[in-house]
């Protein structure tokens, strides 16, 4: 199986933490990898990770932000509420759209957006409640990895592929015999623990 840019780490990283010299399980290792890639992917409700372009249409929530489904942002080309083409702010001040890491927020306001506020009427730019009325284009991602992430990958790799002989069981040995138990983790917690804090939630 060839690489996949969605691959959380490469094959000679996971060959060195195996201390593995020889090229003769190179294919396993490296389906382990891309395979094992898409299912993490699953776990944290990930489509990617690395920086891609994403079009996005959602339910207007009435607030004056909405959470892009993909992160960390880096650039929003687009806001679309209504049919209506809202450009990004200029400056610090001006009306329009910002962005930070996470969030898409809206500042100022039209004509196109008048509402009647409980002491005054106002134009005020918002995501209009409706259905699939706001579309959003931007680019979310990561340029390269975190490292913190490729390590947790590495290392839940390494684990499976260790235990692929006899995966979900522990094994000792007492007094000669062989006692079998059942591991209620497929993977170690320090692993588990880093793929939660690059885990998308669940949106409304």
């Amino acid at each position: 199986m060839p690489t996949s840019p969605d691959d959380l780490c490469v094959l000679a990283d996971l060959k060195a933490w195996l201390n593995i010299q020889t090229n003769a399980e190179d294919t396993l290792l490296q389906n382990l990898i891309t395979r094992g890639s898409l299912q993490m992917l699953r776990w944290m409700n990930r489509d990617h990770l690395i920086a891609t372009s994403y079009t996005e249409n959602r339910d207007g929530n009435d607030a004056l932000f909405i959470l892009p489904r993909n992160f960390p942002l880096i650039s929003v080309s687009s806001v679309m509420v209504n049919g209506v083409s809202i450009a990004a702010a200029v400056d610090q001040v001006s009306a329009g759209f910002v962005f930070d890491a996470r969030k898409i927020m809206l500042r100022g306001g039209s004509s196109a957006f008048y509402s009647l506020g409980p002491y005054s009427s106002q134009y005020q730019y918002r995501f209009t409640r409706g259905f699939q009325n706001v579309q959003l284009v931007y680019q979310a991602g990561y340029a390269t990895l975190p490292l913190d992430l490729q390590q947790a990958a590495i290392e839940g790799f390494a684990y499976i592929y260790r235990r692929r002989t006899h995966i979900g069981e522990d094994s000792n040995s007492a007094n000669g015999q062989v006692t079998i138990n059942f591991s209620r983790e497929m993977l170690p917690q320090s692993v588990l623990l880093t793929l939660d804090q690059y885990t998308r939630r669940a949106l409304a």
